[in-house]
Order: structure tokens, then C-alpha cells, then sequence
């Protein structure tokens, strides 16, 4: 159920949206999994029925947790979340969710999810870390990027360039792969230099310095071929990336 208004489910087909249903007819083109259909034809067909879904309507999102096959062919291994708000799906791989439900948490929505372990587990704990203490490992891979539109022909890339709001003293790595050479890896920094006037800067000390809200950054980068690939990580805790 998603408020008053809709009802989401999955079919062998798809995942469906009520609304959307009787708005456009049963056909493949009114299917919420239409962006994700490629990926939903490789579930395990026969652990579709086993799907757990929740709303939670503070992020706007709908969670399924779904039989991939990727990590497990007996049980659900992976969420995939659709957006009510912006219509687009994104993915939390290698979750074992056996069962889904929502608790409020000081007057805040809270997903559980039961694993296949027993165990009760929370999100939006307001940490960036597992049970534990390790980070929770940020990556964002692009498809092939053909940089004049054009897969045939040959280019040398020789920079990559990021726009992004720095947020901290730390960086993030960027492995860019050309064609099937191996990949190299780029840190990219995220910080202000030098100090800031009126706020810590020091006369006949400091180097005076600027707050970039929209900082481009650019690295040398050596490789010929006809498509590039971007595999950007952030495996430090507490330290996120705003990439635009």
C-alpha cells in the first residue's frame, strides 16, 4: 500500500503499480520495472512470490526486496527501491530480507528488515556504518562513456574533470577504465585551501583562500581507445560525496 492513493506489487512480468495500471492499461510500457526490466528478467522467476516490499513515505521510496541470483538462488538478496517522487529506481545489493516493516522512531519512520539469520536490522540509524564500525562502502560505476557520441572512433583521453561541493578534509577515488586496459585510479581532494578571511585566517601566515560551493577539479589521465569507464568509491566513514 502506498498512502491512500496506489498499491505496488510484483508479477511474474514486472512490478506494477495500481494506478498506473488502470491509468494505461496492462501493458509492459505502464510497468514501474520498465527502467529495470533487463536486470528484473535475470531474477530468480520461481522466488518472485517470496518478494517483501514497504513504503516509507519519508523518503519517498518503495522498498522490494527481491531474489536477485547474484548472491543467493534461495533467498531475497538485494533491494531495489523505486521513488515515488522523482520515478527512478536505485539499488542496495548483497541484503539478505527475508521480511520488511516500518516503526516510528521518535516520531520518524524507520525500515526493519528481518534477515534470514534471525536477526532484526535497522536503517536510518543516522550513522554511516554497519552494526559495527566500518564504513559503509560508497560506489557509483557509469556505463561506457563515448565522449563524442561516436563508438567507433579512436580518442586519446588525457584529463577527467569532476564538479562537486566539498564537504570535508578527505578524497574520493576514481578508477577510469579505457576500452579493456587496466583501470587507473585517481584520488580526487576534497578540501578548501589556505584560510578563509574573517574566519581563520592569520595576517603574514596564512595563504587566503576561498569557500567553492561548486568546486571543478581536474587530473591527468594517459590512454587511447573508444570509450571510457568511471568506477567512483568512497570507502572512508562519515564522508560522503555530492558529484554533480
Amino acid at each position: 500500500q502506498v498512502d491512500l492513493d496506489d498499491s505496488m506489487y510484483v508479477s511474474y512480468k514486472g512490478i506494477h503499480s495500481l494506478a498506473a495500471t488502470s491509468s494505461y492499461g496492462d501493458f509492459e510500457g505502464a510497468f514501474l520495472s520498465g527502467k529495470i526490466q533487463n536486470s528484473f528478467k535475470d531474477f530468480t522467476a520461481g522466488r518472485l512470490k517470496y518478494a517483501a516490499s514497504q513504503y516509507v513515505p519519508s523518503l519517498n521510496s518503495v522498498f522490494f526486496a527481491l531474489s536477485t541470483g547474484e548472491t543467493s538462488q534461495t533467498q531475497n538478496d538485494a533491494f531495489y527501491i523505486y521513488n515515488t517522487k522523482f520515478k527512478e529506481w536505485h539499488r542496495w545489493p548483497e541484503i539478505e530480507a527475508a521480511c520488511l516493516m516500518l516503526r516510528s522512531n521518535n516520531a520518524q519512520d524507520q525500515l526493519l528488515f528481518g534477515d534470514y539469520n534471525g536477526r532484526i536490522n535497522k536503517c536510518q540509524i543516522g550513522e554511516y556504518s554497519d552494526y559495527e564500525t566500518d564504513s559503509i562502502i560508497y560506489r557509483i560505476k557509469t556505463g561506457t562513456i563515448y565522449v563524442d557520441n561516436n563508438p567507433v572512433s579512436v580518442k586519446a583521453f588525457k584529463r577527467i574533470g569532476f564538479l562537486f561541493k566539498p564537504k570535508g578534509q578527505y578524497t574520493f577515488t576514481v578508477k577510469a577504465k579505457i576500452d579493456n586496459a587496466q583501470p587507473q585510479s585517481l584520488a580526487f581532494t576534497q578540501s578548501v585551501s589556505g584560510a578563509q578571511l574573517g574566519v581563520d585566517f592569520i595576517l603574514g601566515t596564512s595563504v587566503l583562500a576561498f569557500d567553492s560551493n561548486l568546486a571543478p577539479y581536474m587530473l591527468p589521465i594517459d590512454g587511447y581507445g573508444r570509450g571510457i569507464t568511471l568506477t567512483i568509491e568512497q570507502t572512508g566513514l562519515d564522508e560522503q560525496v555530492e558529484i554533480y
